[in-house]
């Protein structure tokens, strides 16, 4: 049986969980894992589309939490300021 769907699926997933931070690689990388592993299970259904689906959520939900903490970020700059004085950072 043809496993190439599934091993890029996980390949891809486990990039979209490591490429998270910035969250469109992220979220790219997830839904194209996705579509492998959805190819894999009409090809034939085994683990690697199981975890390559796994990881492909993961890394988007990652991705989300990612850029949410960012927008927040941006909306409160005294988090960061605080932060550092906190453990006296020279900047």
């Amino acid at each position: 049986h043809d496993n190439s769907f599934g091993v890029s699926s996980v390949l891809l997933g486990i990039f979209s969980i490591l490429l998270a931070s910035p969250p469109i690689y992220g979220i790219i990388l997830g839904i194209t894992s996705l579509v492998f592993s959805a190819k894999q299970n009409q090809v034939y259904k085994n683990k690697w589309s199981k975890w390559g689906k796994g990881l492909a959520i993961v890394g988007i939900v990652l991705s989300i939490i990612v850029f949410i903490f960012g927008i927040w970020l941006i909306k409160h700059p005294d988090f960061i300021n605080n932060l550092i004085g906190q453990y006296n950072v020279p900047y």
